[in-house]
């Protein structure tokens, strides 16, 4: 072998470093928008369980937000209804108070989706 060819595979063989430092990894997170749509997940469940009851948080299986309009999709469809007309109002109040920079103006409670067996 050539003394290039060696050389080569000394470079390849040697471990590269692999660590890096927390504030670049932060900025990354920062830069793809992956922390703050965590900090805004949060900030929604957190309101959510400090201000409503056990009826709506056991009803619940997924949130997202589509513009202005917190999406709500709860396990019994039976239950949209009741649970708009007692916990829209409110959640709106709410979310505008402690969640200003969400900008949620309109919640809907709509169904789960199920599966062919029934199960949400």
């Amino acid at each position: 072998m050539r003394e290039q060819q060696l050389l080569w595979v000394q470079k390849n063989r040697c471990r590269r470093s692999r660590m890096h430092a927390v504030s670049s990894l932060i900025d990354g997170f920062q830069k793809s928008g992956r922390m703050v749509r965590l900090s805004r997940q949060r900030l929604l469940v957190d309101c959510i369980e400090n201000h409503t009851g056990p009826e709506l948080q056991q009803a619940v299986v997924w949130m997202e937000q589509r513009g202005a309009t917190l999406v709500i999709r709860v396990k019994n469809a039976a239950d949209c209804y009741a649970l708009g007309l007692r916990w829209r109002q409110r959640l709106v109040r709410v979310l505008q108070v402690e969640a200003p920079s969400m900008g949620i103006r309109d919640i809907r409670f709509l169904p789960a989706e199920q599966d062919d067996n029934g199960r949400v």
